[in-house]
């Protein structure tokens, strides 16, 4: 199947337009969402706590791959969760040159409270989508992301 052909004129129907508004409407939203709150997370922060939430002693390593970021960057972040005492990090007991990221009690307390949150606005910006529709989008934008990534 050949694409539509998008010209600028029709730019607003193009999915990797659309992609990039929603990813940044979604950035936009998650920091008032958090602001609502009272809570001062960014959303590279909340993926990473919820990574480590559901693979508790992941290596820095996996958890760069898993969130798409580069190593550099995953440092920075967690080295600011190790500062807020949400996560502390510790050397893999098989392999010296590794580290694995662990949440602390105060961690899941914090990962909890902003789960809440997070379920009660998802719920929100869910309004009117179908379970079905919600699959269909995820296989589309993991088939996407796969093409571009091949």
């Amino acid at each position: 199947m050949k694409p539509k052909d998008f010209t600028s004129a029709g730019m607003e129907k193009a999915p990797a337009y659309l992609i990039y508004r929603t990813a940044r409407v979604l950035r936009m939203f998650f920091i008032k969402m958090m602001k609502n709150s009272g809570n001062d997370l960014t959303q590279e922060q909340w993926l990473i706590l919820n990574r480590i939430r559901n693979q508790e002693g992941i290596s820095q390593t996996e958890l760069s791959d898993s969130v798409f970021n580069d190593r550099p960057n995953i440092t920075r972040i967690v080295d600011s969760l190790i500062k807020r005492n949400f996560v502390t990090r510790r050397k893999d007991a098989n392999d010296g040159r590794k580290f694995n990221v662990f949440l602390t009690k105060e961690g899941e307390i914090f990962v909890e409270k902003i789960t809440k949150v997070v379920e009660k606005e998802r719920e929100r910006i869910y309004k009117g989508i179908s379970e079905n529709e919600l699959e269909q989008l995820s296989n589309f934008l993991q088939k996407f992301e796969k093409n571009i990534l091949e």
